[in-house]
């Protein structure tokens, strides 16, 4: 296959992908033709990783034309490992002072935030801060320079893309506050659980029997 036939293959193969993705009904044939050419096409493997890496695209919108990804993000979360109450005598007038102490480290954590499945898009201005796109299944993706698609943002629809993303895709301070409530809830609930498990079961002895069920039994 010669480089002509080779350009020609690429371009039909573009644009039997755009034709899946119903943001491009209605433009007109001219325009499809420029999409395609300044248009590629990736493939990315299973629990590969699609943006977010060293060696992504960034400055590209991602539409998925096959398979699915998640959305993961990378956070820091505090964990109390030691916690006490220290005493220290002063000579003032104040008397003696108490120091509570507890000490805290931080934590790596990957979370799944999302899934995007087939004819989503993403990389087109939401908040990606620490956070990354895995493929869930060999995924195929459309990738489209992202000026280029500003520079034809009828009716405001790629705004009101990343409108809709930022206000559904939860933000990093809203899941390390879920997060943190769940792991309170958890040991709050171990610790129940043990001291439940410590509490001596009463038990009854024969002489505590009445004496009518005595006289059954």
């Amino acid at each position: 296959m010669n480089d002509t036939q080779a350009r020609v293959s690429s371009y039909q193969g573009i644009r039997s992908k755009v034709a899946k993705l119903n943001y491009f009904d209605e433009w007109d044939e001219e325009t499809i033709t420029k999409l395609c050419n300044v248009s590629r096409i990736k493939t990315f493997a299973s629990d590969q990783v699609i943006l977010g890496g060293k060696c992504d695209l960034k400055s590209y919108v991602y539409f998925v034309v096959e398979g699915s990804c998640r959305l993961v993000e990378c956070l820091n979360l505090p964990k109390q490992v030691q916690s006490g109450v220290r005493t220290r005598t002063c000579f003032v007038n104040v008397g003696i002072y108490i120091f509570i102490q507890s000490l805290y480290w931080f934590y790596r954590k990957w979370l799944q935030v999302c899934t995007l499945n087939r004819l989503s898009c993403f990389n087109i201005g939401e908040n990606l801060e620490n956070r990354q796109i895995v493929a869930i299944s060999d995924t195929e993706c459309l990738l489209i320079p992202f000026y280029w698609l500003l520079e034809r943002n009828d009716a405001n629809i790629w705004v009101r893309i990343k409108q809709f993303l930022t206000w559904k895709i939860p933000k990093t301070s809203v899941i390390i506050e879920q997060l943190l409530k769940e792991e309170k809830w958890s040991r709050r609930k171990h610790k129940l659980i043990k001291a439940k498990a410590k509490r001596k079961v009463d038990t009854i002895g024969f002489h505590q029997v009445p004496y009518s069920l005595k006289v059954q039994y």
